[in-house]
């Protein structure tokens, strides 16, 4: 008689998983390295997910509910702070040490994603539709009506992470700020809320 799973167990396993790809900063990881980061055994691994895949994938979910967790609360609207203004402070997180392990996990899973067959094919497009929502939310807050909100969620999306692929490539996080700080500029003298 095959064995129930034990969801509570699993979802313990999925933390701990998590917590050793974001240091490992990779996702090309055994089963037998992630058996012991996680303290279970390869065999139990594979009852509870099937395969290595499948709890590599729920392991990076996880990692990604934790950085829009964190980030959301940093994108959220302020009170008397332009909505520029804004993403310039949430991108100042991302220099932090409690952000680099993120960027350094999904560079490498955004880099996977791209190839055939990949099992993180979802990836690339949840790691823009995440995001949408809450900063089309921050340029309707600063009165940008619906249309525009979603166009200027669109453009900011794409920018950070084009912004994001060149510190993460070169490093050079001041540079980086600066364009940040400028594209944060722009936005406000092109952004006359009606």
């Amino acid at each position: 008689m095959a064995r129930t799973v034990d969801y509570q167990r699993r979802e313990a396993i999925v933390q701990r998983a998590a917590d050793h790809l974001l240091e490992r900063g990779a996702v090309a990881v055994s089963l037998r390295e992630l058996a012991a980061a996680v303290g279970v055994s390869p065999r139990m691994l594979v009852h509870h997910f099937g395969s290595r895949e499948k709890l590599v994938s729920s392991a990076v979910r996880e990692a990604r509910s934790r950085q829009r967790e964190a980030f959301e609360a940093r994108l959220a609207p302020q009170a008397d702070l332009p909505y520029a203004d804004v993403l310039t402070d949430a991108w100042r997180w991302f220099a932090t040490d409690e952000a680099q392990p993120y960027l350094r996990l999904f560079a490498q899973v955004y880099a996977l994603a791209q190839a055939p067959d990949s099992p993180h094919a979802e990836f690339l497009r949840e790691s823009v539709l995440d995001w949408l929502p809450t900063i089309e939310h921050g340029f309707t807050a600063d009165g940008a009506d619906p249309a525009t909100a979603r166009e200027l969620a669109t453009l900011t999306t794409a920018v950070l992470r084009g912004l994001l692929q060149d510190v993460n490539a070169t490093g050079d996080q001041e540079r980086v700020l600066a364009a940040v700080e400028r594209y944060a500029a722009l936005l406000q003298a092109a952004h006359t809320p009606r």
